[in-house]
């Protein structure tokens, strides 16, 4: 079943990315799909994404779930594919942070 959600998301944000021409400076392929996973946890579904090729910011209100995601995610942060805010998705869409447009 996660296989069919990562498919999905990557489909509609390779889409959204289409319509709306968003390319990586110098590029003429669409940048990766930014995906927000406001559910972090132990980062599996967040590890998917990146795994088939998107950029994922990971929101978790537990500091335990961010230190562990971000550990097993490590590789893709270093790449700066991914990112970790400690928040609730509430707060975090309320507080104006999330300056990334997430497809």
């Amino acid at each position: 079943m996660v296989d069919e959600i990562v498919g999905l998301l990557m489909d509609a944000g390779n889409a959204s990315r289409r319509d709306h021409a968003h390319t990586e400076v110098g590029s003429a392929e669409p940048a990766a799909p930014r995906i927000l996973d406001a559910t972090l946890g132990g980062g599996g579904h967040s590890a998917a994404l990146l795994e088939a090729g998107a950029d994922v910011t990971g929101v978790d209100r537990d500091p335990t779930a961010i230190a562990e995601a971000a550990s097993r995610l490590e590789v893709f942060a270093d790449a700066g594919r991914f990112r970790t805010v400690l928040s609730t998705y509430t707060d975090y869409a309320e507080s104006g942070a999330g300056d990334i447009a997430f497809d």
